[in-house]
């Protein structure tokens, strides 16, 4: 059931996500390619936490729920870039709330991710996953 709440969500955020960029016709900017990565990190969590959790792999779920961090800190640096970038003239601000608008959902989706990873944890050993967990996955 977590699952399945966790994959709702990123459907809801992935409508979300198209939504805004039907809504805006930005021209095209230098930092779409970062948000593209950005966005591509995202869903590899994602894709890698749905495979751990069909493969029974506790060790796997361990490794994306850990690598969160990571597409957080890389979320905070690509919002720096886009706020930098808003700070530059008015013409900025729109174009540049519509990517933070995308990221954030994007980055909502890694969160979705680390939950499925925690509940294929969970389903596995029967614990909550916390970072104290013994490397075994006992």
């Amino acid at each position: 059931l977590r699952v399945t709440a966790a994959l709702g969500r990123c459907g809801d955020l992935g409508l979300s996500i198209v939504e805004g960029a039907a809504r805006h016709d930005a021209a095209p900017d230098d930092l779409d390619p970062a948000l593209r990565r950005f966005g591509l990190r995202a869903l590899s969590q994602l894709g890698q936490a749905l495979s751990a959790f069909q493969g029974r792999d506790a060790e796997a779920a361990r490794a994306v729920w850990r690598r969160d961090d990571e597409l957080d800190a890389h979320f905070a640096a690509l919002s720096d870039t886009v706020l930098s970038r808003m700070a530059e003239g008015p013409e900025r601000v729109s174009p540049g709330a519509q990517r933070l608008f995308i990221a954030k959902n994007l980055e909502r989706i890694g969160d979705q991710a680390r939950r499925i990873a925690a509940a294929g944890w969970w389903m596995l050993t029967g614990a909550e996953i916390d970072e104290q967990a013994p490397e075994t996955g006992d």
